[in-house]
């Protein structure tokens, strides 16, 4: 089968985030949803994607709550036999952090009416210097009128240390808002501890992202924090 420039640039992209919703690359690379569908099953009939239900990655490493969460993406897509040997399987840890990172980027983009942009994208980019120093890389950022919002998903804590060496690059950066999402309770409780003196950092839990928290503005709703002055 001949591949046309759309299908490399589907096959590309799935490549480069391991797995996407069906219903992003339709809305990315079609004009209507039965010609996403040819093109599409073109594709899983030569080898090249595959279709797979979301439930059939729940198992171990989603719950209940994480599956509701997806709305209405039924069907995830990742690569096909034919790029088997060319890329190794993600690990479990992978699949969940990719998954629900989708999950926020669509509810974020909805409740904002911006499109993400995210990491593999950032890098292409040519505006990633300011003030002589490279931009921190979040999992994704979303640029509004009067904020650019980076957007961190944490699924286990890290060091503090790490925290704060990122955060000093954040401080310096053209990021006016950074939004960490955790996806368990103690997590979040120590993640306010460890930001509690940064104004410009917001947490929040990822069953309630429409609300967030911070040292200096308290517990506020997403959109009224975006307008407070936090650099």
């Amino acid at each position: 089968m001949r591949l046309t420039i759309r299908d490399k640039l589907i096959i590309e992209t799935v490549r480069n985030n391991d797995f996407c919703f069906y219903k992003d690359i339709c809305k990315s690379f079609f004009p209507s949803k039965s010609s996403a569908s040819q093109s599409l099953k073109r594709l899983v009939n030569s080898g090249h994607i595959l279709l797979e239900p979301i439930e059939k990655f729940k198992g171990d490493t989603f719950d209940d709550l994480s599956i509701s969460l997806f709305a209405k993406n039924h069907f995830i897509i990742c690569l096909g036999e034919r790029y088997k040997l060319m890329k190794r399987t993600p690990s479990g840890w992978k699949k969940k952090h990719q998954l629900l990172l989708f999950s926020v980027k669509e509810r974020l983009e909805k409740l904002l009416g911006l499109e993400a942009i995210f990491e593999n994208q950032i890098r292409d980019l040519k505006e990633t210097l300011h003030n002589g120093d490279y931009e921190p890389l979040p999992d994704f950022y979303l640029k509004g009128q009067d904020f650019k919002l980076a957007v961190e998903l944490e699924l286990t804590l890290k060091s503090q240390g790490r925290y704060f060496f990122k955060l000093a690059e954040y401080k310096k950066s053209r990021f006016t808002h950074v939004l960490y999402v955790a996806t368990h309770i103690k997590s979040l409780q120590k993640l306010l501890r460890t930001f509690r003196y940064r104004r410009y950092i917001a947490i929040t839990h990822y069953s309630e992202i429409e609300t967030v928290s911070s040292h200096r503005y308290g517990k506020q709703p997403i959109l009224s924090w975006l307008k407070e002055r936090t650099k």
